[in-house]
């Protein structure tokens, strides 16, 4: 019996050092922090930075090995873990090849931004982190073409400029593909019950008649 329990103890001693921890911070070309930077070992262990650029991740494998460090928008990367408990700074230099963005609302099915019929202006998460405003619908009014309205004390909606009203029919938001108007009252809840900006990855606005997004009505997609 003892024996077996030494068998035991020594196999989990071995399974402990052989996980090794490492930790950093992903940064761009200004030093800005890259929110949603993934870094994976092996394509079998992953992890996602916060908002802040920071990951942890842990990894069954004794240095060294390397880990693979990408996020969109920026040229993927690799480092080399060369001893346990290791900390990095990992640097991202910006995409050269940008031509190839994907939209979704134009035409309801994915292309390139540049191949889009409508110009579509754009509003990511990375925008949403370094905006200063109370909240993300204070930032969207920097979107050419957005115009933002307060009907109440903390209550904003969205508009197109040159519909000065808060109950433009013409203005739709759609979240994931579905109208986000409050049933029964024909307009969109806005900040007051609208989607969190926590669950926001990419807001696309157009400005566009009907015919080319292939909806009932003219649509300015949000």
């Amino acid at each position: 019996m003892r024996n077996i329990l030494s068998m035991m103890f020594v196999l989990l001693s071995t399974f402990i050092l052989a996980q090794t921890n490492v930790t950093g911070v992903v940064v761009d070309s200004n030093n800005t922090p890259i929110p949603g930077a993934n870094v994976v070992f092996d394509s079998t262990t992953g992890a996602v930075a916060d908002f802040n650029g920071e990951f942890s991740i842990d990894v069954d494998a004794t240095p060294p090995f390397s880990l693979t460090v990408s996020s969109i928008g920026f040229e993927t990367t690799s480092i080399t873990v060369s001893a346990s408990d290791a900390s990095f700074t990992v640097t991202l230099s910006d995409s050269e090849n940008l031509l190839d963005e994907v939209v979704l609302s134009a035409s309801r099915t994915a292309q390139s931004l540049f191949e889009s019929p409508v110009t579509i202006e754009r509003f990511d998460f990375q925008d949403i982190a370094a905006s200063t405003g109370a909240d993300f619908y204070q930032s969207l009014e920097q979107l050419k073409g957005v115009q933002v309205i307060s009907t109440g004390i903390i209550n904003q909606t969205l508009n197109a400029r040159g519909f000065s009203t808060a109950w433009n029919e013409g203005f739709v938001q759609l979240v994931d593909g579905m109208n986000n108007e409050a049933p029964g009252l024909n307009f969109s809840a806005g900040n007051l019950a609208g989607v969190n900006e926590l669950d926001l990855y990419n807001i696309e606005f157009l400005l566009v008649h009907h015919l080319h997004c292939m909806d009932p009505m003219p649509i300015r997609v949000f």
